[in-house]
């Protein structure tokens, strides 16, 4: 920030009691000016400095300095009035950035699209570190559901202005991260973003019995269209043959634990297979529960993290969170009553899990009823392709 020369008509200094003009010109803030009396220094010799100096030396004064204890009264508060704050989730995770003394990933990203925003245009004649980025001739963002608005405004951002070349995809319903929804209009500001609405899971395409259960899924809990009339055809065209999502009851513990080895001993050794769960801790649970049945029976299974889930051979038993982006030909799907339905993470969760078999899906639940929403997607599911 510096004062512009074009603040005032006319700029004077005293020159021996006398007023003088100085010259309006650009740059007078910098031009090296007497300090007044009492500003001696210590040695009583007279100091020289710039409007520009004095104008930045007041600013940081006036406004920065006191900015500089902001972030440790908050930490206070936080530590004295801990009950005052309404959203305790949001208070702890404040907390405990603050206590770190490092910005969050999300101030950090803000900050990045300030930077962007007041790079504009400016090249090497202006401060280097502005400088406007080389831009890229075209722009693709896979899996654009998996990041903030911040970061697709800054990945976009990066495509050169004369074709605006940019590629979006992904899938709102497989919303694991930052929320439960982004507003990509929102990324793109003032210009039109042209979209094609894609709404078949083409992962199950060759399984439209699958395909038709993961579109009734969507109509019912995540707002959907209906299923289209063509997909529901093709599975009803399948008859006999169809390959039906199958939901079962286990009432105990035990119940449960024999459908698991059942369908893993089961399985065609050429078969990919994941047993997924709503969250890593159920996983580990349940695998070390069954890891020596799993030895007697010749199941080779192990507890998977993301990294591992792509080794074929293997049973794996994971965070259906982890499972994302890839997919088995048989998928069992633990515990489905442990998913709030009422919220949007958990009911994108269940979909991704849903949408990962490609040949055989079983949904257990450890209720004697389903859960009512879920009993409506079987309710569409059947008015659509007939009872079994």
């Amino acid at each position: 920030m510096h004062p512009l020369p074009e603040a005032t008509e006319r700029i004077y200094t005293s020159v021996g009691g006398v007023l003088h003009v100085l010259p309006l010109q650009f740059g007078w803030g910098r031009a090296k000016l007497s300090l007044s009396q009492v500003a001696e220094g210590k040695d009583g010799q007279r100091r020289t400095t710039t409007l520009d100096a004095l104008f930045q030396g007041l600013l940081r004064t006036q406004l920065l300095q006191p900015l500089a204890s902001v972030a440790d009264q908050y930490l206070t508060a936080l530590d004295a009035f801990p009950d005052l704050f309404p959203d305790a989730k949001l208070a702890k995770s404040i907390h405990a950035q603050l206590s770190k003394f490092k910005l969050a990933d999300e101030d950090i990203d803000l900050l990045l699209c300030l930077i962007h925003l007041m790079g504009r245009d400016l090249t090497e004649s202006g401060l280097p570190q502005l400088k406007e980025p080389d831009f890229y001739q075209s722009v693709f963002v896979d899996e654009v559901q998996d990041f903030t608005e911040q970061q697709v405004f800054l990945m976009v951002e990066q495509s050169d202005p004369r074709y605006r070349a940019v590629t979006v995809v992904g899938d709102i319903a497989q919303k694991l991260h930052h929320g439960s929804s982004i507003d990509l209009k929102a990324c793109f500001p003032r210009q039109t973003v042209p979209h094609v609405m894609l709404t078949e899971n083409l992962r199950q395409a060759d399984v439209p019995g699958l395909a038709l259960f993961s579109a009734s899924f969507r109509a019912v809990l995540q707002s959907g269209e209906k299923p289209s009339a063509s997909l529901a055809e093709k599975a009803r065209k399948e008859g006999p043959k169809l390959v039906r999502p199958r939901l079962v009851a286990c009432e105990s513990e035990d119940i449960m634990d024999a459908r698991i080895i059942d369908a893993l001993t089961s399985a065609k050794l050429h078969q990919t297979l994941a047993v997924l769960f709503p969250d890593s801790a159920a996983a580990a649970r349940t695998y070390q529960r069954l890891a020596l049945k799993l030895r007697e029976g010749m199941v080779e299974a192990e507890l998977s993290a993301k990294v591992n889930l792509a080794r074929r051979h293997v049973r794996h038993f994971a965070d259906v969170a982890n499972s994302k982006g890839l997919e088995f030909d048989v998928v069992l799907l633990v515990g489905i009553e442990r998913y709030d339905l009422r919220k949007a993470t958990d009911v994108n969760r269940l979909y991704v899990g849903i949408t990962r078999a490609c040949q055989s899906l079983m949904l257990l639940f450890g209720t004697k009823e389903l859960a009512v929403p879920l009993a409506d997607v079987r309710a569409l599911y059947q008015e659509l392709v007939g009872p079994p």
